[in-house]
């Protein structure tokens, strides 16, 4: 019988591109089929297919419900009930299955090194030949998977493409291209550690730094950081639609700013965000971290 790996990934978009990215790495290393199972819910309201194309991935998948993934794939705690517990113990005594929320460990809080230590466990579980069937659930990346990997699992789908193509036909493509991606909102440590007036500082330095004129596309999830931007500097691009995960609208426009940043010549981007990070790793583009 085959082993198997089940990533369950969920969180915010990037999140879960980490996630799977890790678990692709992790089931090639230790020789398991893979299985992603996507959590349709209010973090990500789009399905796996319509964000990307998955016919080049040679991989089982399938989109799951917000309530298939509290009551089988989230770890077993008050917010459902524990009752989690019941299928997972079902399926660990009858089909071999051994489930691991990564975030949920002792530890998982603590610092990298920590963080790391858990990894190394799960890498250990993973070349188990006692284990058949390992499920995780996580919105964190086991291991590293390098830029050519990234993008060997993650294509855009036709509808992303063709909206990115769109915003980069406003681009000039003589101008040094700088993607701007200011993360605000509910993310407290990005606004602590990025503060605003720092962006702009850098965005500048970057503006005299380039050979050629510049233009920016910003990427964010506040209106009032687009609305000083178009103040700030003048050859602005940026979306007219509001950024939201709770609809596939607002899920598509995500896909595809991230792609669009990925073709800048340089993306400068708030720190605590995994966004900008994924976008500097599909295009192999080199990353500033603002961090005061």
């Amino acid at each position: 019988m085959s082993k198997k790996l089940t990533i369950v990934p969920h969180s915010g978009l990037a999140n879960r591109m980490r996630a799977i990215a890790g678990a692709y790495v992790m089931a090639a290393r230790s020789k398991r089929e893979l299985e992603i199972l996507w959590p349709v819910t209010r973090d990500c309201r789009a399905q796996l297919e319509v964000l990307f194309d998955m016919k080049p991935l040679h991989v089982q998948w399938s989109n799951t419900s917000p309530r298939q993934f509290r009551l089988h794939y989230q770890t077993p705690a008050l917010c459902n009930g524990y009752i989690s517990s019941i299928p997972r113990t079902w399926r660990k005594l009858v089909k071999g299955c051994v489930y691991i929320n990564p975030e949920d460990l002792p530890g998982a809080s603590e610092g990298h090194e920590q963080f790391e230590n858990i990894e190394l466990d799960i890498f250990r579980q993973a070349m188990s030949p006692a284990i058949r069937h390992l499920v995780i659930t996580s919105a964190q990346e086991i291991g590293y998977a390098p830029p050519e990997i990234i993008r060997s699992i993650f294509r855009p789908s036709a509808l992303v493409r063709e909206m990115v193509d769109g915003k980069e036909g406003l681009m000039n493509p003589a101008c040094h291209r700088i993607g701007v991606h200011v993360r605000r909102t509910d993310n407290k440590e990005a606004i602590r550690r990025s503060p605003l007036k720092d962006i702009v500082a850098v965005v500048k330095s970057e503006i005299q730094r380039a050979s050629s004129p510049s233009m920016l596309y910003l990427a964010t999830d506040d209106e009032k950081v687009k609305k000083m931007f178009r103040h700030e500097f003048a050859n602005v691009v940026t979306s007219s639609q509001p950024a939201t995960r709770k609809t596939v609208s607002g899920m598509l426009e995500a896909a595809a700013e991230m792609w669009m940043l990925s073709r800048c010549h340089v993306i400068i981007g708030s720190a605590a965000s995994s966004y900008n990070v994924m976008a500097s790793r599909i295009g192999d583009t080199p990353l500033i971290t603002v961090e005061r």
